[in-house]
């Protein structure tokens, strides 16, 4: 965890903690969030068995009003998941109109995350405003970019694959 800059501003997620966000969504959402690094999940997984997508929110217990969103990569397993992984793997050559389903689902388990996370502030005077930032390795390292960037978002992609064809 970074420190913060100055004592006006609050500690902010660090390249070890995007890191290690960007390998526990690897794990079944049963099993996120075990760790016992201050890190939780946060709301429900937004895990598709449709598309392949392993998505999860998760907050830190030093930063209560900060949400990461982790997205995971390529399943290389060899099973069903992978399959639909690849097909999101190709998406990256495609174009914004035609994005896989993995990729409309980062982006609608982002928005519905963010959505929900700031009516929960706004209804409750003692909650502060959330911030939010996006993270992923290998393909949600694709991913999270997009997201980032359609929500004015801070975060870190690890290994992405380039995007030339969806930003």
């Amino acid at each position: 965890m970074a420190g913060p800059v100055s004592s006006n501003q609050p500690v902010m997620p660090d390249l070890a903690d995007f890191a290690f966000l960007s390998v526990d969504v690897y794990q079944g959402s049963d099993n996120r969030g075990q760790s016992d690094n201050g890190w939780s999940r946060f709301g429900r997984s937004g895990d598709d068995v449709t598309s392949g997508l392993k998505i999860q929110a998760y907050q830190h217990a030093d930063i209560p009003n900060h949400v990461v969103i982790a997205s995971g990569g390529t399943d290389f397993g060899f099973n069903a998941d992978f399959l639909k992984d690849l097909a999101a793997d190709v998406g990256f050559i495609g174009t914004p109109d035609d994005l896989p389903l993995q990729f409309r689902e980062a982006l609608r388990f982002a928005a519905e995350t963010i959505s929900e996370s700031r009516q929960v502030a706004e209804a409750n005077p003692n909650i502060q405003a959330p911030t939010f930032s996006v993270t992923g390795h290998s393909l949600g390292g694709g991913q999270s970019p997009l997201i980032r960037y359609l929500f004015g978002l801070g975060g870190m992609a690890l290994g992405p694959p380039g995007a030339p064809g969806v930003v």
